[in-house]
């Protein structure tokens, strides 16, 4: 999530052209990127709360891109963390 927000920032500053230009620079596709982009179209809460997990101090991160892509597909303004996966798309 912070490397979304970092990302942005460098796009919006003009720092980077494009998610090509990132991908290089960061040695990952295309594709990566725009899965790390895709993050920041989650609700607000949902990001806060990814942005403030605690460390993890032993072993692998509990959360993976996979379990949050489905979140993605819901508008930022009609779902929250507490709905669950209930929430509703804008279409």
């Amino acid at each position: 999530m912070a490397l979304a927000l970092r990302f942005e920032e460098l796009l919006g500053g003009w720092a980077v052209r494009d998610y090509a230009e990132l991908a290089r620079v960061g040695q990952v596709s295309r594709a990566r990127i725009t899965q790390i982009m895709n993050l920041l179209h989650l609700a607000p809460d949902i990001q806060e709360r990814i942005l403030f997990l605690p460390r993890i101090q032993k072993g692998r991160d509990r959360i993976h891109m996979e379990s949050l892509q489905p979140w993605q597909r819901f508008s930022t303004g009609r779902c929250s963390a507490d709905d669950g996966m209930k929430c509703t798309s804008a279409s």
